[in-house]
C-alpha cells in the first residue's frame, strides 16, 4: 500500500481549472469527467480520503482574515499543494 506522501503532485505546476459549484449540483460528475480528460481534479470529498493533511490545508486557508469569500486563498493553497483543478470546499450538512 502506497502513502500519500509517495505520490506529492508537483507544486509548481500551474492550475488549469478552477470549477466551484454547491453541494448536489454535479460537482462530483464534473470532477470524474476532468479526471477522465487527464486533469487531477481536487473534490471537497478528497479531504475525508487524507485528513489530516487535508484537513489543515482547509483550515489554514479558512482562518485567514479576509473581507470576502473571495479573497479566500484556498485555490492559492491547493494550486501550491500541486492541484491542477479545484471542485467546492466540503459543506456542512
Amino acid at each position: 500500500m502506497s502513502r500519500h506522501t509517495d505520490h506529492k503532485p508537483n507544486p509548481r505546476q500551474a492550475m488549469r481549472i478552477l470549477g466551484l459549484g454547491l453541494a448536489r449540483t454535479g460537482t462530483n460528475s464534473m470532477a470524474i469527467a476532468l479526471r477522465q480528460l487527464g486533469y487531477t481534479p481536487y473534490h471537497g470529498s478528497k479531504c475525508f480520503h487524507n485528513p489530516p493533511h487535508d484537513f489543515n490545508l482547509w483550515i489554514a486557508a479558512l482562518n485567514r482574515a479576509y473581507d470576502t469569500c473571495l479573497d479566500i486563498p484556498v485555490a492559492d493553497l491547493l494550486a501550491r499543494a500541486g492541484e491542477l483543478a479545484i471542485k467546492p470546499t466540503p459543506t456542512p450538512k
